[in-house]
């Protein structure tokens, strides 16, 4: 496990956050791991793959489809919203990235080597989140749906608070 992610471990209990410093993790690292996971999987990882990962990567906080075309549009004058969208389902199909539905966003995946489930906190305030995948979390809700006689394909919870910071500052109040 990188040590530049938080692990909490109780017995069976595993999981993982990785908040807004997970960019810590480096740039480097995850072209790396998503270049090694494209070839072993014989993905084709095009420029503009690259480029849109690179700027969702680097943004301050989950970024939507049009501010992306236009930061794309700084390295490549003719990229129309096809080619962003184009990008962006081959990102997410392949879990570079993952989408926070109530702000119509993406964030990069924190660890896109290990199959998961997305799982974020969003701050009301400030719109910073991050990614938790909590292994027992998965369990009961695969648990509670089986119950039902129900098949889950996918998961994605949003969480909303204040984050850390913002719950110190005195006069913090929802963004949204």
């Amino acid at each position: 496990m990188n040590t530049k992610s938080q692990q909490y471990q109780t017995g069976s209990l595993r999981h993982y956050a990785c908040p807004k410093e997970h960019h810590q993790h480096s740039l480097t690292e995850l072209l790396a791991n998503v270049s090694h996971i494209c070839l072993e999987k014989g993905l084709r990882l095009t420029q503009v793959r690259k480029q849109v990962l690179t700027l969702i990567w680097q943004a301050q906080s989950p970024i939507g489809a049009y501010a992306l075309l236009e930061a794309l549009q700084h390295y490549q004058a003719n990229a129309k919203p096809p080619t962003i969208y184009r990008a962006l389902d081959f990102l997410l199909d392949h879990q570079f990235i993952h989408r926070i539905n109530s702000l119509n966003a993406y964030i990069a995946c924190a660890h896109p080597e290990h199959t998961h489930s997305a799982y974020f906190f969003i701050c009301k305030h400030c719109n910073s989140s991050f990614e938790i995948s909590h292994f027992a979390l998965d369990q009961a809700i695969e648990q509670a749906v089986q119950n039902f006689g129900c098949k889950v394909e996918d998961k994605m919870i949003e969480v909303t608070g204040l984050c850390k910071a913002c719950t110190l500052k005195p006069d913090s109040k929802p963004s949204r």
